[in-house]
């Protein structure tokens, strides 16, 4: 089991990696690589292509690491056929979760002021159509992160107890240091990242389903 486990964790690694390596080519297209992630994100072409390229590059190699190495279909990875209500209904979970800190400070607050982000000169439609895109790139990567990090892990080690918590330990200490790659470290988002992937992971196994850890990333991605 031990060799499982670090086989697993080798391939969870290589899957951050190896699609990673899209960044070298795209500082050609005059990519930030601080522009990628989170708030940060700029919708531009370069931005674009780089986040498609990566997700895509994720997506295959856990498809050819599952079929070629462990012998098994992609769709064992929590591709339940239900997916359209879990998705809707671990969204809205996922956004009261995320949003009750956020609620809870905004009640507390001596002082709090609004200001809109939005130029006076942008459209609705045009206001529309960015934030459907911008949930449209949100999803996808939440759905490449918790099939690499959460649902491949915890399915090829499916061992006793001690095993599986090994497994999601490793994979939540990977998933916080690679989104650490691309800013300053700080503990809080250090232990901040690594508690959400325990979570997932427990989300995952009580279910067993990819859909649930999906909507709850995407809305946490999109509160915040």
């Amino acid at each position: 089991m031990l060799k499982k486990i670090l086989i697993v964790s080798v391939f969870v690694l290589l899957g951050c990696v190896l699609p990673g390596l899209v960044i070298i080519p795209a500082k050609f297209l005059g990519v930030n690589p601080a522009h990628l992630q989170g708030a940060a994100f700029k919708v531009t072409f370069g931005t674009v292509v780089t986040v498609l390229l990566f997700s895509a590059a994720s997506i295959a190699f856990v498809y050819l690491i599952q079929r070629f190495y462990h012998r098994r279909p992609l769709l064992e990875l929590g591709f339940k056929r239900a997916w359209v209500g879990d998705l809707a209904k671990w969204h809205l979970i996922g956004g009261i979760l995320a949003g009750l800190p956020l609620g809870f400070g905004l009640l507390t607050a001596d002082n709090v002021h609004f200001a809109s982000a939005v130029p006076a000169s942008v459209d609705a439609a045009t206001l529309a159509g960015y934030y459907f895109f911008f949930l449209f790139m949100l999803t996808l990567n939440s759905f490449k992160e918790e099939l690499l990090f959460r649902s491949y892990p915890i399915e090829n080690i499916a061992g006793e107890s001690t095993a599986n918590w090994t497994i999601i330990l490793i994979a939540s200490a990977i998933f916080s240091i690679v989104h650490l790659v691309l800013e300053p470290f700080t503990w809080m988002a250090f232990i901040s990242r690594f508690l959400f992937g325990v979570f997932t992971c427990q989300v995952y196994v009580a279910t067993r389903s990819l859909w649930p850890i999906v909507g709850i990333h995407n809305a946490s991605n999109w509160v915040y």
